[in-house]
């Protein structure tokens, strides 16, 4: 009987300095900690953030069909302007030089040509930097949707080079950026700031 005592006294022991921990961890994750926007374990510093993103068709006339065009990111979350200038709704500039990791997240629809592959572009100056996504079809064609996500590291030497994403393929019905008002979190651009 004594040993049981014992041991429901170390276990309760245990639980209140679990309940202590984890009530510290939250007030310092939700009240001490949240409004610099860093992931210290990852020593990554979130500078941009926009959601619910679609495709544009008008901003750059090199860019212009459903087969060839540019992502767009109006529905700012965060933005840090000491590190991203946003020149318009598809086209930014970084400003630090430095290291930075360029996190998209898209939905595309409307998939319909089968056996053709589809490209999702970093472009710097209106040049192919790296690609975040390439992905293809089969025949038939299973799926008319495709969750494309990736990420990337670029170093950003001039805050006069600007920065594009594009969606490309060679599909003659194209493709597009599948928007639903309800479900917004599904598009999104990130950019983070590599710390030193």
């Amino acid at each position: 009987m004594a040993n049981n005592k014992g041991a429901i006294i170390f276990l309760a022991i245990l639980a209140i300095a679990g309940l202590g921990l984890s009530g510290y961890m939250f007030v310092n994750d939700t009240f001490l900690g949240g409004d610099d926007h860093t992931h210290e374990t990852e020593g990554l510093k979130l500078v941009a953030l926009w959601e619910d993103l679609d495709e544009n068709l008008v901003n750059n006339p090199l860019y212009t069909t459903v087969s060839n065009f540019l992502i767009e990111y109006e529905d700012q979350i965060v933005l840090e302007t000491n590190y991203v200038n946003v020149i318009n709704s598809t086209r930014f500039s970084l400003i630090v030089p430095g290291l930075y990791k360029i996190n998209l997240a898209v939905v595309f629809g409307g998939i319909l040509d089968v056996d053709s592959t589809f490209w999702v572009y970093l472009m710097e100056n209106n040049t192919e930097k790296a690609y975040f996504e390439r992905f293809s079809t089969g025949n038939p064609v299973i799926d008319i949707f495709y969750y494309a996500k990736g990420s990337l590291y670029i170093n950003a030497t001039s805050a006069e080079n600007y920065y594009e994403i594009r969606a490309w393929t060679g599909a003659a019905s194209g493709f597009r950026v599948a928007t639903d008002s309800g479900s917004p979190y599904f598009n999104q651009l990130s950019i983070e700031y590599v710390l030193g």
